[in-house]
Protein backbone atom coordinates (compact mmCIF):
# COMPACT_ATOMS: atom_id res chain seq x y z
CA UNK A 1 0.00 0.00 0.00
CA UNK A 2 2.50 2.68 0.65
CA UNK A 3 3.95 3.70 -2.75
CA UNK A 4 3.35 7.81 -1.70
CA UNK A 5 -0.05 7.85 -2.52
CA UNK A 6 -3.36 7.40 -0.48
CA UNK A 7 -4.57 4.12 1.00
CA UNK A 8 -8.14 3.16 0.93
CA UNK A 9 -9.32 1.58 4.88
CA UNK A 10 -11.68 -1.73 4.18
CA UNK A 11 -14.66 -0.06 4.24
CA UNK A 12 -13.49 1.80 1.17
CA UNK A 13 -12.75 5.83 2.65
CA UNK A 14 -9.22 7.46 2.85
CA UNK A 15 -6.69 6.19 4.96
CA UNK A 16 -3.43 8.04 5.60
CA UNK A 17 -3.99 11.25 3.93
CA UNK A 18 -0.64 13.01 4.52
CA UNK A 19 1.57 9.68 3.83
CA UNK A 20 3.21 11.23 0.61
CA UNK A 21 4.35 14.09 2.45
CA UNK A 22 5.48 12.16 5.86
CA UNK A 23 6.91 10.18 3.50
CA UNK A 24 9.02 13.10 2.29
CA UNK A 25 9.67 14.45 5.53
CA UNK A 26 10.75 11.01 6.72
CA UNK A 27 13.67 11.54 3.83
CA UNK A 28 14.61 14.42 5.18
CA UNK A 29 14.50 14.63 8.36
CA UNK A 30 16.66 13.21 11.55
CA UNK A 31 13.52 13.45 14.16
CA UNK A 32 10.70 11.34 14.78
CA UNK A 33 7.70 12.22 12.11
CA UNK A 34 4.52 11.59 13.22
CA UNK A 35 1.72 11.18 11.00
CA UNK A 36 -2.28 11.19 11.40
CA UNK A 37 -5.02 12.21 8.88
CA UNK A 38 -7.29 9.11 8.25
CA UNK A 39 -6.22 6.08 9.96
CA UNK A 40 -8.40 3.33 10.43
CA UNK A 41 -6.72 -0.11 9.84
CA UNK A 42 -4.02 -1.73 11.33
CA UNK A 43 -2.66 -2.92 8.14
CA UNK A 44 -2.29 1.32 7.03
CA UNK A 45 -0.85 1.39 10.11
CA UNK A 46 1.39 -1.78 10.22
CA UNK A 47 2.75 -0.47 6.75
CA UNK A 48 2.90 3.21 7.56
CA UNK A 49 5.80 2.72 9.85
CA UNK A 50 7.63 -0.49 8.70
CA UNK A 51 7.83 1.76 5.39
CA UNK A 52 9.48 4.31 7.02
CA UNK A 53 7.19 7.08 6.56
CA UNK A 54 6.14 7.50 10.05
CA UNK A 55 7.36 6.70 13.24
CA UNK A 56 4.39 7.54 15.35
CA UNK A 57 0.56 7.29 14.13
CA UNK A 58 -2.13 9.59 15.03
CA UNK A 59 -5.46 8.14 16.02
CA UNK A 60 -7.29 11.18 17.40
CA UNK A 61 -10.73 10.34 15.42
CA UNK A 62 -10.84 6.77 16.21
CA UNK A 63 -10.01 7.54 19.43
CA UNK A 64 -12.55 9.16 19.90
CA UNK A 65 -14.85 6.79 19.23
CA UNK A 66 -13.15 4.04 21.08
CA UNK A 67 -10.88 5.38 23.32
CA UNK A 68 -9.50 1.49 23.87
CA UNK A 69 -8.95 1.79 20.31
CA UNK A 70 -5.22 2.03 20.49
CA UNK A 71 -4.43 -1.12 22.95
CA UNK A 72 -6.81 -3.31 20.50
CA UNK A 73 -4.43 -2.66 17.45
CA UNK A 74 -1.25 -3.09 19.52
CA UNK A 75 -2.77 -6.36 21.50
CA UNK A 76 -4.50 -7.50 18.13
CA UNK A 77 -8.16 -7.94 18.99
CA UNK A 78 -9.34 -5.11 16.26
CA UNK A 79 -8.02 -4.71 12.54
CA UNK A 80 -10.67 -1.72 11.82
CA UNK A 81 -11.56 1.22 13.81
CA UNK A 82 -15.61 1.46 13.98
CA UNK A 83 -15.13 5.28 13.73
CA UNK A 84 -16.89 6.71 11.11
CA UNK A 85 -18.82 9.76 11.25
CA UNK A 86 -22.02 9.64 9.15
CA UNK A 87 -21.99 11.76 6.15
CA UNK A 88 -25.07 13.45 4.04
CA UNK A 89 -22.82 13.07 0.67
CA UNK A 90 -22.01 17.34 0.42
CA UNK A 91 -18.18 17.61 1.36
CA UNK A 92 -19.13 21.23 2.80
CA UNK A 93 -21.81 19.92 4.92
CA UNK A 94 -20.20 16.72 5.66
CA UNK A 95 -17.19 18.54 7.47
CA UNK A 96 -19.03 20.75 9.12
CA UNK A 97 -21.29 17.89 10.46
CA UNK A 98 -17.81 15.65 10.94
CA UNK A 99 -16.23 18.23 13.25
CA UNK A 100 -19.50 18.45 15.08
CA UNK A 101 -19.98 15.00 15.40
CA UNK A 102 -16.45 14.28 16.81
CA UNK A 103 -16.69 17.01 19.42
CA UNK A 104 -20.01 15.41 21.08
CA UNK A 105 -18.11 12.58 21.28
CA UNK A 106 -14.94 13.73 22.73
CA UNK A 107 -17.39 15.73 25.00
CA UNK A 108 -18.90 12.63 26.10
CA UNK A 109 -15.65 10.55 26.53
CA UNK A 110 -14.77 13.87 29.25
CA UNK A 111 -18.18 13.65 31.05
CA UNK A 112 -16.76 9.78 31.51
CA UNK A 113 -20.28 8.71 29.12
CA UNK A 114 -20.09 6.31 26.63
CA UNK A 115 -19.93 7.93 23.29
CA UNK A 116 -22.36 6.32 20.82
CA UNK A 117 -20.74 5.51 17.09
CA UNK A 118 -23.91 5.67 15.44
CA UNK A 119 -25.18 9.26 16.39
CA UNK A 120 -26.42 10.96 13.72
CA UNK A 121 -24.50 13.68 12.58
CA UNK A 122 -27.14 16.31 13.10
CA UNK A 123 -27.55 15.54 16.78
CA UNK A 124 -23.85 16.12 17.16
CA UNK A 125 -24.41 19.75 15.17
CA UNK A 126 -27.55 20.43 17.63
CA UNK A 127 -25.49 19.84 20.42
CA UNK A 128 -22.85 22.42 19.41
CA UNK A 129 -25.06 24.88 18.73
CA UNK A 130 -26.32 24.79 21.79
CA UNK A 131 -23.64 24.61 23.62
CA UNK A 132 -22.25 27.07 21.97
CA UNK A 133 -25.58 29.45 22.81
CA UNK A 134 -25.26 28.03 26.50
CA UNK A 135 -21.89 29.20 26.75
CA UNK A 136 -22.24 32.70 25.14
CA UNK A 137 -24.76 33.50 27.48
CA UNK A 138 -22.87 32.41 30.40
CA UNK A 139 -19.84 34.78 29.51
CA UNK A 140 -22.79 37.41 28.83
CA UNK A 141 -24.59 37.42 31.93
CA UNK A 142 -22.05 38.92 34.17
CA UNK A 143 -21.37 41.67 31.72
CA UNK A 144 -25.37 42.49 31.02
CA UNK A 145 -25.78 42.86 35.08
CA UNK A 146 -22.91 45.84 35.06
CA UNK A 147 -20.33 43.21 36.97
CA UNK A 148 -17.37 43.89 34.18
CA UNK A 149 -14.91 41.73 36.05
Amino acid sequence: MIDGGVGRDPSGGREAYFLEYATQFARELSVPVMLSGGFRSRAAMIDAVESGAADVIGLAGPIAVGPDFPRRILDGTTQVSICTPPKVGNKNIDDLLSGAWYQAQIARLVRGKPTPPKRTPIVGLAIMLATTLRDRLIVRIPTLAGDRS
